[in-house]
């Protein structure tokens, strides 16, 4: 009933309130400041938020005779881009056994950025944020699923050498959704049963930086071993782990 009145009260233009601000509320016109907007930001910056803010405020505010919405989500198609970045994604938890230390370590020694994706904590701030430099290793945040998504989906791989057990992987599940190699640890468990060694990605001994680094570089430098890798990731990540499995 207050949308209707709303509705009813309605004497043109496209106006609706994004927020509030230190000088009050902030009013987008599309009528008047548009026809086009742009919402930019890096990931994590809350521009999902701001698009849904936008939509369900215009949508309050304006009848459906005046307003339509089309909305397109581009987002889930950077998981299967043709060509990917040059980079690696290590997904998971800040702890110890994780392996994001062997992870960084192996990155910086084979000349390739990596990109890291979690949420803050005491484990990041003491042992993982002095060589996160912003540069070769960036850390991006936590990230959302479709943050995840377009992040897995740039990439040339997952990296993740965990060092401990584990009874399920479940980035390993996602990367593979998203038609990425691994390249992970051997330690005959949960992970080893998600991503198997030749078929998805590849596996290494545990506690072996010199394999781990000539197997990371083997998967980078041969493009036809990493295309067959991801798309046979994806066929196994669509037959074990999806809703319709």
């Amino acid at each position: 009933d207050r949308c209707v009145t709303r509705w009813a009260a309605d004497t043109g233009g496209l106006d609706t309130v994004l927020g509030l601000g230190a000088a009050g509320p902030c009013v987008v016109d599309l009528a008047r400041d548009g026809p086009h907007a742009l919402v930019a930001g890096t990931t994590g910056s809350g521009k999902s938020e701001v698009l849904r803010a936008l939509v369900a405020g215009l949508a309050i505010r304006h009848s459906p005779d005046a307003v339509t919405f089309v909305l397109i989500d581009y987002k889930g198609g950077a998981a299967f881009r043709e060509v990917p970045d040059d980079y690696l994604v290590f997904l998971g938890r800040f702890t110890e056994g994780k392996g994001v230390l062997e992870a960084i370590d192996v990155a910086r020694r084979s000349g390739i950025p990596l990109r890291l994706a979690a949420a803050e904590n005491d484990y990041f701030h003491d042992v993982v944020a002095r060589p996160a430099d912003g540069e070769h290793v960036v850390y991006v945040g936590e990230v959302d699923h479709a943050g995840k998504v377009a992040l897995l989906g740039g990439a040339r791989a997952l990296l993740y050498p965990v060092q401990a057990g584990e009874p399920f992987g479940l980035v390993l599940a996602e990367a593979m959704a998203c038609g990425k190699p691994v390249v992970c640890t051997q330690l005959n468990n949960g992970v080893n049963v998600v991503n198997v060694h030749g078929e998805t990605g590849l596996a290494v001994p545990v506690r072996d930086p010199v394999a781990l680094g000539r197997t990371l570089n083997q998967l980078i430098q041969d493009t036809a071993l990493r295309e067959r890798l991801g798309s046979q990731g994806l066929r196994r990540a669509h037959d074990l782990y999806s809703l319709s499995a």
